[in-house]
């Protein structure tokens, strides 16, 4: 669903107990980063809603998901990363934590989730200081790739040709993929977020990826 704020909202997913350091350490990262609205379970009010069924909601709903994964299989860490995964638009960011004795369950899930046609970003790391700095430019990877289809929603494309009313019927499924991810609904706001995305991006990594951007 669509949210009219000039926000990306992102999901940290892991089993809490497991990941605490790490938990920590991505909000801490987070923060300097006003555009971004970060969702971890351990922020989250009381409310009738069960944690569970919020996650999966929350999980589907996000622009950016950040799945961490250990030794230890999680139901519901596992159903947030599906309902995040439904979406190709959205960015999906997984960090696999080594481990001497992983549940099988979770080893045979991990599996699918590294299969390449997933096209997901996974990084496996023994101590999360020797990964940091690689998630940081992970995000803004995303944040840039979020740039581009905010864009694409505040200049949406127009169809042409005897064709146009099967352009325009994908271009509504695109449409709608992109605002599941949080992205503003109205053009000159999706505008609005793009530019201030890029110049947060610019300041943050010095036009970094621009460049890099620019070279492919």
């Amino acid at each position: 669903m669509a949210i009219d704020k000039l926000t990306l909202p992102v999901l940290i997913s892991s089993k809490q107990a497991e990941f605490a350091v790490e938990r920590d350490d991505i909000i801490r990262i987070m923060k300097p980063m006003p555009l971004l609205a970060v969702d971890a379970a351990e922020n989250w009010a009381p409310e009738a809603l069960p944690v569970e069924e919020k996650s999966v909601r929350q999980a589907a709903g996000c622009a950016i998901y950040v799945g961490l994964f250990g030794c230890i299989y999680s139901e519901p860490t596992v159903l947030e990363y599906k309902a995040a995964a439904g979406n190709s638009y959205r960015e999906i960011l997984v960090y696999v934590k080594d481990c001497a004795t992983r549940q099988p369950k979770l080893a045979d899930f991990l599996d699918q989730v590294a299969d390449p046609k997933n096209g997901h970003k996974l990084v496996r790391y023994s101590e999360w200081s020797t990964v940091r700095r690689r998630f940081r430019d992970h995000l803004w990877e995303a944040i840039g790739r979020m740039v581009q289809h905010a864009l694409r929603l505040g200049d949406p494309p127009a169809a042409m040709g005897e064709d146009s009313s099967v352009f325009d019927q994908r271009w509504q499924l695109e449409r709608a993929a992109l605002l599941d991810l949080g992205l503003p609904d109205d053009p000159q706001r999706a505008k609005e977020l793009a530019i201030l995305l890029e110049n947060e991006k610019d300041a943050q990594t010095g036009g970094l990826l621009r460049r890099i951007f620019a070279r492919h």
